[in-house]
């Protein structure tokens, strides 16, 4: 088994928080020192909203927050369909968008 050098996801939004109905889009950055097979390579994306807020009572204060999902998708990045199923050695850049 080959050991991946590198594994990164970049986005291109340097804020790292997306609104909903904004386009998600990034590069998977893989590296490796020899040629690695790829079955697939598949993204899971998970959006929620967190908030956070202090209630006062008296003297007393009350920390709570709560979390709710938005939505939870797989993204297929087509990878093994638009080159070979073989990453050559080096760096492997894959472009997504969803």
């Amino acid at each position: 088994m080959v050991k991946l050098d590198r594994f990164d996801i970049v986005f291109n939004n340097p804020e790292h928080a997306y609104f909903a109905g904004q386009e998600i889009s990034g590069k998977v950055i893989i590296e490796t020192s020899e040629p690695k097979k790829v079955n697939e390579l598949l993204l899971e994306l998970k959006g929620r909203a967190r908030t956070y807020w202090t209630k006062h009572s008296g003297k007393s204060r009350t920390h709570c927050s709560h979390s709710e999902p938005y939505f939870c998708e797989q993204f297929n990045t087509h990878y093994t369909h638009r080159f070979t199923t073989t990453a050559p050695d080096g760096k492997t850049k894959v472009i997504f968008v969803c």
